[in-house]
């Protein structure tokens, strides 16, 4: 039964107001209808909508398909996976190529072939745009490098830690067997010249514990040096964890060594452990860093979840294993991908839209492609060149602003030495090696096919980051170096004879998150109505979660690009994007206690030296109280 109208007295209620309550309610029982059919329905069924925005063409009934279970956190929990209209059916990616041909238009040209303009182009293709993805080198992901003997090699490592949702969700997608591209879930040991310092192990098979107190108790065991007093004073970062969030400009104007002595964590923790781990993570010395960039780096990889720092390797090069399936699944939905192209121009119309984009093919002649939507996916160096050489990019204030951000330099090497030297963890971190200088380096007979078990040699590759100093020197130098710090960790390489190696130098190739960088940060949407950002630099809406230097945060960025174009020319469904796990139930709590105490003025959170304003209120109704007594 209808429910009956409360007539107040002295208020008008007429038929249109008694019909406008029953509509309110028909529609809220229609809405709960819709919410019990939806929770009742199979899960592991999705429906297909009739036809992309802007079009009133209708798919058969028929094409509803079952989806595969999806595992968003590489191999253990098992949900819903998102969908994706490629891996329905042949049927319907014809229907999206024919939508896309007779939209008379909807091209799209994506600059740069990492995981940014691969993700954006392969969704974009999908949905039925032409586009042409231009990068200017040979091939995506990176360029091999040989010896001289002949041997290859891929610059730097690429891991796959536990948050990378969106990433294990693409492989997926695209038919790659996780289990014989990726190794297990690893951990990794930390070196000093004391010697180990820990071994850090797999924490996804361990029987879970709150965050960040699984994470202590279970590594309690592996530090061989530095005392539990030392790690406990990293207990005192807790509160900038909870609050960076809620004043990121603040935390992002603070350098991470004036966050750190603030807050009293040990010198020891400081210079032993903290120090190199950021020199290889971030490229950068803690000075150089932004606090925040750093806080939420490490929230990401290590401190929002007990297991969120294991990470899988790829068994090959990722050019090879993943970035070749993702160009033949671009080029099978009619998409076109041009290396050696780089980009020289951009012709914009009276409104300020790019038109054409002009490119340098590979035969040295000019390319032009006229386009709808320009997505960027290049990093922060390269945009600096492109500023300087293109007009419409300088003209720009959020270009030019990006003009502000520092790069790092950084050295790749790959050695093979005369016999099989085993290790005590496939990828370490070693410190105290040149100033400034963060070096890792991995066992590749325990990481890639290539160098299976059987291997009579070993192969390991050797990475170094903020080498701005170590550039001036010779291959024969820093591989003589290497060798001395990788004997004063593995012992067992003393006696090894290097037969072969390879040094590749990548000048400002990582984006340098320094104290006050987030102002010059430029966000994906820019002045030029056509044009989107996507990349580790910018700053993605909405916030997804991704922090640092991490191939998820481009792929992500690469993603909500592909949604900015789909939502402005109004044709396609936009790109499914998973967010990362969500705050542990202590965390959340935590966060929400901040966010009232700072709304609440009459409570000091955190405490601080003064007393807060709600015991100077109950001081003077003391007072009151002793004069109305006595």
């Amino acid at each position: 039964p209808l429910p009956k109208l409360q007539q107040r007295k002295g208020s008008r209620i007429c038929a249109a107001g008694c019909d406008r309550e029953r509509m309110e309610w028909t529609a809220r029982m229609a809405f709960g209808c819709l919410l019990l059919f939806l929770a009742s329905a199979p899960s592991s069924y999705c429906f297909l909508p009739t036809a992309p925005f802007g079009s009133s063409s209708f798919l058969s009934p028929a094409l509803r398909q079952p989806l595969p279970k999806h595992c968003g956190r590489g191999g253990e929990r098992v949900g819903v996976h998102p969908f994706d209209s490629t891996r329905v059916n042949a049927q319907t990616r014809a229907w999206c190529m024919q939508q896309g041909s007779e939209s008379d238009g909807k091209q799209v040209v994506v600059v740069g072939g990492g995981w940014a303009g691969l993700g954006a182009a392969r969704h974009l293709s999908s949905q039925g745009y032409k586009v042409t993805l231009i990068d200017a080198a040979k091939s995506l992901g990176g360029t091999p490098w040989k010896t001289e003997s002949g041997r290859t090699m891929e610059a730097g490592m690429k891991g796959l830690w536990r948050q990378y949702n969106n990433i294990f969700s693409l492989l997926d997608d695209i038919g790659i067997d996780q289990n014989s591209t990726l190794t297990d879930w690893t951990g990794s040991s930390f070196w000093s010249k004391r010697g180990l310092e820990v071994d850090y192990p797999t924490l996804g098979n361990k029987k879970r514990l709150p965050s960040p107190l699984g994470q202590f108790l279970y590594t309690l065991p592996t530090f061989k040096e530095i005392s539990v007093r030392d790690r406990l004073s990293l207990w005192r970062l807790i509160y900038s964890v909870i609050d960076y969030q809620s004043d990121y400009e603040k935390y992002d104007k603070m350098s991470v060594h004036q966050l750190f002595t603030e807050n009293g964590v040990s010198p020891e923790l400081y210079e032993t452990l903290i120090r190199p781990l950021l020199l290889a993570m971030l490229f950068a010395p803690p000075e150089e860093l932004s606090a925040a960039a750093i806080i939420g780096t490490f929230l990401f990889l290590a401190m929002g979840h007990q297991d969120d720092f294991d990470v899988k390797w790829c068994k090959g090069p990722v050019s090879e294993v993943i970035f070749g399936p993702l160009v033949c699944d671009i080029e099978a939905n009619g998409g076109k991908v041009m290396p050696s192209t780089p980009l020289v121009d951009l012709e914009v119309d009276d409104a300020g839209c790019v038109k054409t984009v002009v490119a340098k093919s590979e035969e040295g002649g000019e390319v032009r492609i006229e386009t709808d939507a320009v997505v960027m996916c290049v990093g922060v160096n390269s945009i600096k060149q492109l500023v300087s050489s293109i007009g419409a990019l300088g003209e720009a204030e959020e270009m030019r602003r990006v003009c502000n951000l520092r790069s790092s330099d950084c050295i790749a090497t790959r050695i093979w030495f005369d016999k099989r030297v085993e290790t005590r963890s496939p990828s370490n971190v070693i410190a105290d090696t040149w100033p400034d200088v963060g070096l890792t380096f991995f066992n590749l007979n325990d990481l890639h096919k290539e160098y299976s078990p059987a291997e009579e040699n070993s192969v390991v590759a050797m990475d170094l980051y903020n080498t701005a100093s170590l550039m001036a020197l010779s291959d024969d130098e820093i591989v003589s170096s290497l060798h001395r710090f990788l004997s004063r960790s593995e012992p067992g390489f003393r006696n090894a004879k290097i037969v072969d190696f390879a040094v590749v130098r990548a000048p400002q190739c990582a984006t340098l998150f320094s104290p006050g960088s987030y102002r010059h940060r430029p966000s994906q949407v820019t002045s030029i109505p056509n044009l989107v950002l996507a990349g580790d630099f910018v700053k993605e809406n909405p916030r997804h979660g991704a922090d640092g230097l991490s191939q998820e945060r481009a792929l992500v960025t690469g993603l909500f690009a592909a949604n900015k174009v789909i939502h402005r020319e109004g044709m396609g469904r936009p790109a499914t994007i998973i967010p990362v796990d969500e705050d542990e139930p202590q965390i959340a709590a935590a966060k929400a206690l901040n966010a009232f105490a700072k709304a609440n003025p009459l409570i000091d959170f955190p405490p601080s030296g003064r007393r807060p304003l709600l015991f100077a209120r109950r001081r003077r109704f003391r007072r009151l109280r002793r004069r109305i007594l006595f």
